[in-house]
């Protein structure tokens, strides 16, 4: 099986993310805003019908970002459950790579079943 490749628009920082309210904590309007964003992202990108199952392998490779690599990733990859994934407690391997120096910011995902991959 070939890997799912997508491709997005860099995450909300971890520091916008959340908002307080009076009795918990829940995301801000832009990371609300960025997982619509990134949910309709996947859904036109994959061309499959149903979510992966299974182990995943997942690389990450950051361009132009100036995040700490893993301040975006609970966000892409909650705004990937049930498109890509059933939930992404199926990854079980992530290589992060970051291209500081990129004028065309953006996130680009590869997404293998561990399985096919030996």
């Amino acid at each position: 099986m070939q890997p799912v490749c997508l491709s997005f628009d860099l995450p909300t920082s971890v520091n916008r993310m959340y908002r307080r309210t009076r009795y918990t904590v829940v995301l801000s309007n832009d990371a609300m805003a960025w997982k619509q964003y990134a949910q309709i992202m996947a859904q036109r990108q994959y061309e499959y019908n149903q979510p992966l199952k299974g182990d995943l392998v997942v690389y990450y490779r950051f361009f132009g970002s100036r995040l700490d690599f893993d301040n975006g990733l609970k966000l892409l990859n909650d705004s990937c459950n049930g498109i890509i994934w059933e939930d992404d407690r199926q990854i079980v391997e992530a290589h992060v790579f970051v291209t500081r120096k990129d004028k065309r910011k953006r996130v680009e995902m590869e997404v293998y079943i561990k399985e096919f991959m030996k």
